[in-house]
């Protein structure tokens, strides 16, 4: 130990390590220095003898290869960590008073933020729920919209006979999306008319009799039957 001094009741002093103390230290074998003093009979300190290696130190020092012990000048004077010199954009090596003017000029910029850069919360808020209020108003128009253009395509479908009446709202199920809705449209413009020409005539036939349909006729035709065979059946029935 050199450059003895004592300052506040606290004695410093240079550590100086030679190559097999330093690689006691840098191996972990030590962790710790313990000093040794001597005293008078009232157990008063009046001498400083050595400095041992140690791993049980006699009083509360820092580690020697702790990371802590970086915070520590030589001298045992406290200094600050390099890690926080680099996480204020300091050099390595600057000084206390750097840092703490580093640390003073963050506070003052977080006591008076720049205007240009930030906005007042109250303001914030309130565009925030504006923007929140349009966004709601423009699904509710996109949603009307789409809904318009299922209800168009479905009944279109219906009345080209592609689907049937009662299959209308589980195809407003399927065209909830406008995916399901593209998917719809191609579905039935690929698809034939599940049912047939109705050629339903507006008034009754003579007699007051319902003529038959076009489908109507073509499964009496395949029964062998002509149309007035059934009238016939019906008067004698």
């Amino acid at each position: 130990m050199t450059e003895l001094k004592i300052e506040a009741d606290h004695i410093f002093g240079k550590l100086e390590l030679n190559s097999q103390g330093q690689a006691a230290i840098d191996d972990k074998r030590y962790k710790y220095y313990s000093p040794a003093f001597t005293t008078d009979k009232n157990g008063r300190i009046h001498a400083f003898v050595s400095v041992a290696l140690t791993n049980k130190p006699n009083l509360n020092v820092p580690a020697l290869n702790a990371q802590d012990s970086q915070n520590y000048q030589q001298n045992g004077e406290k200094i600050m960590s390099k890690a926080l010199f680099l996480a204020l954009g300091l050099a390595a090596e600057a000084s206390e008073q750097s840092a703490l003017n580093a640390i003073q000029q963050l506070k003052d910029k977080a006591e008076k933020p720049d205007l240009n850069a930030f906005v007042p919360k109250a303001t914030h808020e309130q565009v925030v729920t504006e923007l929140n209020a349009t966004k709601q108003k423009l699904a509710d128009i996109n949603k009307a919209i789409h809904d318009k253009a299922v209800e168009v395509a479905i009944n279109a479908a219906i009345s080209d006979k592609k689907i049937a009446p009662a299959d209308k709202d589980y195809y407003l199920a399927q065209c909830a999306t406008e995916k399901g809705l593209e998917d719809f449209r191609r579905f039935i413009s690929a698809k034939a008319p599940i049912i047939g020409t109705a050629d339903l005539p507006s008034t009754p036939a003579a007699g007051g009799e319902t003529a038959l349909n076009s489908e109507q006729k073509q499964l009496v035709a395949q029964l062998g039957l002509k149309p007035a065979d059934l009238q016939q059946n019906k008067t004698e029935a």
